[in-house]
């Protein structure tokens, strides 16, 4: 596997055969066969292999996705094609929306911001800045910064109170 998610993809790919491995190829009466592609991380390749696996090899569901683009990207192949779509990795909360035959086996950004967003205030930083994992996680506006940045205003330490707008654009933060 290439692309900026190829640790994630032979994570997965390692998963799914360890699964197969220890509960065999059979579930519910039916063979189960893995068919792997690397979609290169590209969204429009990850469109036209879902279009090939379904079209060419008659494919029961779509496992994978590593980045929000590539799951979107195939949202429409799916619901076209009334197979399902089982995002295992892309993170974006919104996902599960795009077609009712997307499912997630994994978490949303909104889910791990809250954690990172309540470390700083036990990280304590001396100077009043965020520490670097908070200035750097999420960009404004993401679903993730939507809650990150409450979760920042309310935790004690330098950045409590501050402006939304202030916590959530700057990267470093100093006490008032």
């Amino acid at each position: 596997m290439t692309g900026q998610q190829a640790s994630t993809g032979k994570q997965e790919q390692a998963g799914a055969n360890l699964y197969i491995q220890t509960h065999g190829d059979t579930v519910a009466g039916k063979k189960i066969a893995l068919v792997v592609k690397d979609d290169t991380g590209a969204a429009d390749v990850t469109k036209r292999l879902a279009e090939e696996l379904i079209g060419n090899d008659h494919a029961k569901a779509l496992m994978g996705f590593g980045l929000t683009p590539l799951a979107l990207a195939v949202a429409p192949v799916a619901t076209e094609a009334k197979v399902p779509e089982i995002v295992t990795a892309a993170a974006t909360a919104m996902i599960t929306e795009k077609s009712p035959y997307i499912v997630r086996t994994s978490f949303t950004l909104p889910q791990a911001a809250a954690p990172m967003a309540a470390s700083p205030a036990t990280i304590q930083s001396r100077r009043g800045n965020l520490p670097p994992h908070a200035r750097r996680a999420l960009p404004p506006r993401s679903d993730g910064s939507e809650v990150m940045t409450p979760s920042l205003l309310t935790a004690p330490g330098p950045w409590a109170g501050m402006p939304a707008q202030q916590v959530a654009t700057c990267g470093r933060l100093r006490k008032s």
